[in-house]
């Protein structure tokens, strides 16, 4: 029970985010109750966890009511050194178990990873909401809290590997496990820690539903008092209008101007971010209590410009191509949409269409983000639209819609496959390159022209490694936007297994005899058509070695006859060559004492891996280079 009371007080201080402490100032003391669970309610551990810099994130989210809230982290050098210190001061008392003896372990960092969102859900974020007019000070704030559940910890480097005096530890300690290391608190070593939402969770905090959803007047306020060096983005849900009215920084209820910024930024989607950087001499701790205020509002600005098109904006009745059966998807990035219009607050779409079910927007990292409906295209009348409602006078109409079909029987392929490509007619003489891809790996380009009748070409599959590929497609003409993406048309690349052989001697034979004859060595090349990585395997009476040296093509075996202890020769030695994609192939060699006048014989057994068999021509090829005479082997 001790231990699990001191693992929670470590989870505490590794949770670096500012947000762990009420909103107003709190007791610095942990509670126990004597039982299983662990009250870390009120802990301050900044003064004890000493980082260089924290990244926060705290997104609202469209209910009002719950959010996500994500942190990293970084100590560096002599700080993340005082880190390990505090840590391990937190085991005074249990010096049996490694505390307080000045070194940290793994066993530790464990139980931190596993105990830390319970002990983090007692916490408070310090932050709070408030509806109505600008509120200050010690008003009833609508404070968030965390959510065991959604909350996952991640540290990295706490305690590092491979460090010079790293020692270990399993045996050290009563309890510890088999894999227990441990190194120096003296360690200086960057590390770094990261909370996150947990995968398959919604949100890691909440609060009362604000009731006015973001439409009206309120206040957020943040409890900076101990935070060193961060950087906190605070994201609402798109609510149009929604802005920065007033903003403060206020030490000890003075507003102070020269410790921090605040600045609004807006996604492309519409929602708010707010930014705020603060940085706070832990030396004033102490005496300063640090608290940020931020007036929210949705009254109009005084002053506000439309957006306006740029040059770089499509002409009217361009052709905007793009896939109708993929459902909403984005079909062109920021990288190229940013500079379609200028607007100080950023801008999206506001597009009428003459067809049913269309739609245009974009999403939050600013791409064009389209909803097809049921016919195969449609024309829009669109405006640019800014997040406080103000809309340009331009109009520009642009058309929506895919310009070719891609088709070719699935299925596997070796060297080549047809692909064919049927316009559309939405637009007129399109050219369109196709290549396969496999990943980094593209194969040949093949070319086309189409005008109103569909067209094929085979497409090259030299470069790609056995396995599935996709087929990628560059298509343009006049009045219509570059078209590119990848389509998935259920085609696999044949596999070829690796060629094989082994070097003959001088003398005729294939085995070389150590000078004591209790080990012999083979040699030959191997070459996979795939251009995959082999891997070479040597068995002799039921045992494996990969004792294998290799160079280039040419391989080399040093092999016992150890295991073939209390066996009558001759023993069969099988080498066997495999590559990445599982295919193989092997042969064995009949190995007889070198004073036994017998024969050696090399047995070609060609293995494949099932659905990826290799053409009968290279299977000839392979077993041609082989296959060899039965040779009398010389004493």
């Amino acid at each position: 029970m001790r231990n699990t009371v001191i693992t929670a007080l470590l989870t505490l201080l590794l949770l670096i985010s500012p947000m762990a402490l009420s909103l107003t100032s709190a007791d610095t003391s942990a509670r126990q109750d004597g039982s299983d669970d662990v009250d870390c309610t009120g802990l301050s551990f900044e003064d004890l966890f000493a980082y260089n810099h924290a990244i926060f994130g705290i997104e609202i989210l469209s209910d009002w009511a719950t959010s996500e809230i994500s942190a990293n982290s970084w100590v560096n050098e002599s700080n993340a050194a005082i880190v390990r210190n505090n840590l391990d001061g937190l085991f005074e008392g249990f010096e049996a178990n490694g505390g307080n003896n000045d070194w940290l372990s793994t066993d530790e960092r464990e139980a931190v990873r596993a105990i830390g969102p319970k002990c983090i859900e007692d916490m408070n974020t310090r932050i709070g909401l408030k509806e109505g007019v600008p509120h200050r000070g010690d008003a009833d704030w609508n404070d968030f809290e965390f959510v065991e559940e959604g909350i996952s910890l991640e540290e990295t480097n706490l305690v590092p590997e491979g460090h010079v005096d790293e020692r270990d530890c399993s045996s050290r300690y009563l309890g510890a496990t088999t894999s227990c290391r441990e190194v120096p608190v003296s360690a200086t070593d960057n590390l770094e820690i990261a909370m996150e939402l947990k995968e398959g969770e919604t949100n890691n905090a909440r609060f009362n539903q604000l009731p006015n959803k973001g439409h009206s007047n309120f206040t957020l306020a943040y409890n900076a008092s101990n935070v060193s060096d961060a950087q906190l983005t605070f994201t609402f849900p798109a609510i149009q209008g929604l802005r920065i009215a007033e903003s403060e920084f206020r030490d000890n209820g003075v507003v102070n101007t020269e410790i921090g910024s605040i600045s609004e930024n807006y996604l492309a989607d519409g929602r708010l971010q707010i930014i705020i950087d603060t940085e706070f001499d832990r030396s004033q701790w102490a005496s300063i209590e640090r608290l940020i205020f931020i007036d929210l509002t949705t009254d109009p600005p005084v002053n506000n410009d439309p957006p306006l098109w740029s040059v770089n904006a499509p002409s009217d009745n361009t052709i905007i191509p793009m896939f109708t059966d993929n459902g909403q998807y984005a079909i062109l990035g920021n990288d190229v949409i940013e500079t379609w219009a200028t607007d100080e607050n950023g801008w999206t779409f506001n597009c009428s269409f003459e067809e049913d079910g269309w739609s245009v927007t974009r999403d939050s990292p600013g791409s064009m983000l389209v909803t097809p409906g049921t016919s195969d295209s449609g024309t829009a009348a669109c405006t640019v639209v800014d997040p406080f409602g103000a809309e340009s006078d331009e109009s520009r109409t642009l058309r929506f819609g895919m310009p070719a079909i891609f088709s070719g029987t699935s299925g596997t392929y070796s060297d080549s496959v047809e692909v064919t490509v049927t316009p559309t007619l939405l637009v007129q003489n399109i050219a369109v390159d196709i290549s396969a891809i496999q990943g980094s790996r593209i194969g040949q380009e093949s070319g086309l022209s189409l005008s109103s009748t569909a067209a094929s070409t085979d497409m090259i599959l030299s470069g790609l490694l056995p396995g599935n590929f996709k087929v990628t497609f560059s298509a343009s003409a006049n009045g219509m936007l570059d078209w590119n993406g990848e389509i998935d048309l259920g085609m696999k690349k044949l596999g070829q297994a690796p060629a094989l052989s082994v070097n003959t001697n001088l003398d005729g034979s294939y085995i070389t005899w150590s000078q004591d004859q209790y080990s012999f060595t083979l040699s030959g090349t191997y070459l996979d058509p795939d251009g995959e990585e082999v891997t070479l395997r040597a068995t002799i009476c039921d045992q494996n070695t990969q004792n294998f040296i290799t160079s280039g093509q040419a391989w080399e075996a040093a092999i016992s006859t150890a295991t073939c202890s209390g066996t009558t020769p001759p023993w069969i030695v099988n080498i066997t060559a495999t590559d990445a994609s599982g295919m193989t192939m092997s042969f064995d060699v009949e190995v007889s004492y070198p004073l036994d006048n017998t024969e050696t014989a090399i047995l070609v057994e060609p293995v494949t891996d099932e659905g990826l068999l290799p053409s009968l021509g290279m299977l000839a090829t392979i077993v041609a280079s082989l296959c060899v005479a039965i040779v009398k082997k010389r004493t």
